[in-house]
């Protein structure tokens, strides 16, 4: 029912692409070991970035890292760039978000 709704929901809707990108910010016990990455999201990475695996795992678990204490993380997906009028308007979605959502 929630699926038939949000498809429908989905096909009423204005559908722009935008590129996106992420943002992880990595505080450690030891300063030493603070990470501040950032990068272009595909759309094959969208997943491993949610879940924090492959690529993403590294960056908050560093390699070789044993007993390191972190304090705070903070992880963002981000369009800095966004090039379409009408990425934001109502009833408008990035068809990079979208096409995550209905997979759900």
């Amino acid at each position: 029912m929630e699926h038939t709704f949000l498809t429908e929901i989905v096909d009423g809707c204005t559908h722009v692409f935008e590129e996106t990108s992420f943002l992880e910010i990595h505080r450690y016990k030891n300063s030493q070991n603070d990470l501040i990455r950032e990068g272009k999201l595909e759309r094959d990475d969208f997943d491993a970035f949610q879940a924090i695996q492959g690529q993403f795992r590294t960056s908050c678990n560093p390699e070789g890292a044993e007993g390191v204490q972190k304090i705070a993380s903070l992880r963002l997906i981000v369009q800095a760039d966004v090039k379409h009028p009408e990425a934001f308007a109502p009833d408008t979605l990035q068809i990079f978000i979208c096409h995550h959502a209905l997979l759900r």
